[in-house]
Parts: C-alpha cells; structure tokens; sequence
C-alpha cells in the first residue's frame, strides 16, 4: 500500500495475511511493516485449539502501531488539520517525527480456556492484557483482566442459555471485581427473553470507591424471517465514596429498535 498526503509520503508499507483451518485448530495471523518509517504497524496472532475431551484453548497476541504509522498523525494535537500548513514551518523529515512521537504502541494478548463439566455446563476462564506506550500527547496505560465462567444450556427452559461469571481487573488507575448472571431465553418461534445482572466494586488509587449495580431486560420480536424488534431496558444505581463525600446516581435506560440481517 502506499499513500500521499499534500504531496509528500504519506505510508508504503507491505504485508499480508495466513490462515489455517481444520476440525481442531485453525489460525490466522497478520503481518502489517511500514517501509517509509522502518516500523512495525501491526503483527497479530489468533488460534484456537480443540483436544479429544472437547476442551477448547484460545490464544491472541496483538501488536500495532495505534492508530496506524502515517505522516498524517503528525497534525494530532496541533492547532491546524492539514499536512500542507505544516510543511509551511516544519520540514519533512521534523514532520516524520511528529508523527512516531503522536503514535502510540498497542499491545494485547489473550489465553483462555473452555471445558465441558456435564451435559448442561461448561466452564472456563482467561486472562487478558492491554497496554499503550507514552506519546508526547499523552501517557501510556496497562491493565490486566482475569475472569472465570460458567456457561449453561437447558438449564431454565429447553433452549436457554445462561451464563455466570466473575472478573478482576487491576489497572494503573483502578482495581475492580465484578460479579454477573446472563440468561437468554427462546420463547416460542419468535420471542426471546434476556436477563442480566451486574454487581462491580471498582477501588481507585485516589482513595475512592465506586459500587455499581446494574440489572438489565432485553426483548426481541423475529417479526419477519430477517427483521427482528428490540427493547432494552436497564438501570444503573452507582454509590460513589470517597475521604469527605458520598455521591449517588440512578440512570436508567431504554432503547427500542430493529436488526435487518440480509
């Protein structure tokens, strides 16, 4: 690929993608490398594997310059939106510059795990990890997810399907558990009933805690063979205490709409 901006190099970069599929594995990786700036815009990995007792692991390793390298970002954060204004003070080569030190790194990796337990459950879990570097415009961030599931089918009516699970997050900022039912229920050939409850404890550095509550009701109508009507409706009851105050809010939420598959 190669791009010009105002008559300069905008990004020429060169890369490509691979993908492998059989019953019990399959990977794709993509491989993304910025021969203006020598830089390696993105390399991502994903697979998932699958053995003979039926447990499936999942792997994801993600890599990339975000947003992509390109002579363009060098305007991010300046008072004007144009390449061309720019060169007016600034050479090309300073405006290459500009542009690496607005473009941060993204890193993300991913390592999880499901596995049937009887014939209504399985369980699993996994671990993520994000992160972003420093840039002149901003400073980078980390944070770290576990979580664990269990996932059941049948196990209200004859074709729902209800998920359990709990998550903890530790950030540079934060750290949060946070607990959460989900159930999706088929009512007939064209009903179908969603339930949801979330209860999460989020500790900031600051000293503060936040402790939110949010129950959740989704229902939808296949009204034809592709259109299908939505409502949602949810309610976020949030306490928020710190050293001198105690700060409550209640939003609730409603939404009403369609989904046209075609």
């Amino acid at each position: 690929i190669t791009q010009e901006v105002d008559g300069i190099a905008d990004r020429n970069a060169i890369g490509g993608d691979m993908r492998y599929y059989d019953p019990h594995q399959s990977y794709y990786t993509l491989v993304d490398y910025d021969l203006l700036y020598n830089s390696l815009n993105t390399m991502m990995l994903q697979a998932t594997w699958m053995t003979e007792s039926q447990t499936t692991y999942n792997l994801l390793l993600d890599y990339r310059n975000a947003p992509t390298l390109q002579t363009t970002n060098a305007v991010l954060g300046q008072p004007v939106s144009s390449i061309s204004t720019l060169l007016q003070t600034t050479t090309e080569e300073a405006l290459r510059q500009q542009a690496r030190d607005n473009t941060p790194v993204s890193k993300v990796y991913l390592l999880g795990f499901t596995r049937p337990f009887n014939k209504i459950w399985q369980y699993g879990g996994d671990i993520r990890g994000f992160s972003t570097s420093d840039t002149v415009l901003s400073p980078g961030s980390s944070s770290t997810v576990y979580t664990v599931q269990g996932i059941g089918t049948g196990l209200l009516t004859q074709r729902d399907i209800t998920v359990l699970s709990y998550a903890y997050t530790n950030s540079d900022t934060i750290a949060a558990n946070s607990l959460s039912f989900n159930n999706r229920s088929p009512i007939g050939d064209k009903w179908t009933l969603s339930t949801g409850l979330l209860y999460a404890v989020q500790d900031a550095t600051s000293g503060s805690r936040t402790t939110t509550t949010r129950p959740t009701l989704r229902v939808a109508y296949r009204w034809k063979e592709k259109v299908t009507l939505e409502m949602e409706a949810n309610f976020d009851s949030t306490t928020i205490d710190s050293a001198m105050t105690q700060t409550e809010r209640h939003d609730p939420f409603y939404s009403l709409g369609y989904r046209w598959d075609f």
